[in-house]
């Protein structure tokens, strides 16, 4: 899904400058188990912080 959208935005640049393209892959309900397994391997990793766990699930710095 990355590639196709890099390859889009690349293809648009010409045409409207530069442009990123970034897929919600949360939003994509094909990978709900790989989501849920990675959730699940993280959460019981009790040598991580929370901040290792936020950045290993795609999540910035807490607020």
């Amino acid at each position: 899904m990355r590639r196709t959208a890099e390859s889009l935005a690349h293809w648009l640049a010409p045409a409207f400058g530069a442009v990123r393209l970034e897929p919600d892959l949360d939003r994509i309900e094909a990978l709900a188990a790989e989501r849920e397994s990675l959730w699940r391997r993280v959460q019981e990793a009790d040598f991580l912080s929370e901040a290792e766990k936020r950045e290993a699930v795609g999540y910035g710095p807490a607020a």
